[in-house]
């Protein structure tokens, strides 16, 4: 496990214990080790390791409550612990939801539409009624946009005159999660400047 260290104990059993604990409690194999007594030192102290754990996290990036909840739980700290710093992050605004869902559509809505972001979002933890939330202040026409600058770039090197050509274009900003409606516009523009390029 990513961050995390494992204690065998001469009983057989076995204790997960975060990386940075397990440095400042360290125990050396063959000493004499009361697991109660050491899980009461690790109790006492899980709270604010993780909440360090998490602020440095942050520091690098910024993450939904979903994303620090993992990574600390992977880290090895338990599920109570890591409940009230997402509760403090949460409550001093250090983490949101909202925040983030905002800043990530502003970030991709120049190259994906509004299906494949949704879609991301939801992986990320973002419940689905923040992401359409999100996704509401995008305005549809700079959705089309953007489908087209890309749908510019995939017809290069394509002949839009060819039938097979326009299908994989059509796909291919699907993927990116373009809407139909968005795809066969956009194209329909730039099929009808083939032709008039052709007809001058």
């Amino acid at each position: 496990m990513a961050g995390c260290h494992r204690i065998t104990f001469s009983d057989g059993t076995v204790m997960k214990v975060p990386e940075a604990m397990y440095y400042d409690f360290r125990v050396r194999t063959g000493d004499p080790v009361d697991r109660d007594h050491y899980e009461k030192q690790l109790s006492a102290h899980y709270y604010e390791y993780a909440l360090d754990r998490a602020g440095r996290a942050l520091a690098a990036r910024d993450m939904t409550e979903a994303q620090v909840e993992q990574k600390l739980l992977s880290a090895g700290y338990p599920a109570e612990a890591v409940a009230r710093v997402i509760e403090v992050l949460t409550r001093y605004d250090f983490v949101s939801d909202e925040r983030f869902a905002e800043r990530y559509v502003s970030g991709r809505s120049s190259r994906y539409g509004r299906s494949r972001i949704l879609r991301e979002l939801r992986l990320k933890g973002v419940s689905e009624d923040t992401a359409k939330e999100a996704l509401d202040d995008l305005p549809q026409e700079d959705e089309r946009e953007a489908a087209l600058r890309q749908a510019r770039k995939l017809c290069a090197r394509r002949d839009l005159s060819d039938p097979d050509e326009r299908r994989k274009t059509a796909a291919a900003l699907a993927r990116r999660g373009f809407s139909w409606d968005i795809v066969s516009d956009v194209l329909r523009e730039l099929c009808n400047g083939d032709l008039e390029d052709d007809e001058s």
